[in-house]
């Protein structure tokens, strides 16, 4: 098959849909919690006053499906809703103490299976690519 940009598409989406099945079955079997969660769990953490849009916006879903995935974490006690001082329609979230402690063994055995899977690459090259057509989409979307 002749290497063309649609096949390099459907090559990117397959080894992406594996990698994070991978990433998800290790996770749910070892931590008890699937990747989505645990990556509204990273941006709840890395964003200060964080808010549902701000989770949706990251993960680039949409504010319902964000909602969701926060009212799971938040039942199972990995984050809270606190009242938003800025705006009463809204709630910043954060990382309670069992979601820290929950994020930090899923980064370690996320480093740990993602190493592994890239152990035959180069990071610099791959990322490089990544970064080039992450940085074209991004532009092509801005008005002329």
């Amino acid at each position: 098959m002749p290497l063309s940009a649609r096949t390099l598409f459907d090559r990117l989406v397959h080894v992406e849909t594996m990698l994070w099945n991978r990433c998800d079955d290790e996770l749910q079997r070892q931590i008890g919690l699937p990747l989505g969660r645990l990556e509204v769990l990273r941006v709840i953490a890395q964003i200060q006053h964080c808010r549902v849009n701000d989770v949706a916006s990251r993960l680039l879903i949409t504010v319902g499906a964000a909602s969701k995935l926060v009212d799971r974490l938040e039942a199972s006690g990995h984050c809270q809703r606190h009242p938003n001082p800025d705006d009463r329609r809204s709630s910043r979230l954060s990382v309670t103490d069992v979601g820290q402690t929950t994020l930090t063994g899923s980064e370690t055995l996320m480093e740990a299976l993602l190493t592994q899977a890239f152990a035959a690459v180069s990071f610099a090259p791959l990322h490089d690519a990544l970064s080039t057509i992450e940085q074209t989409l991004t532009t092509a979307g801005e008005p002329a």
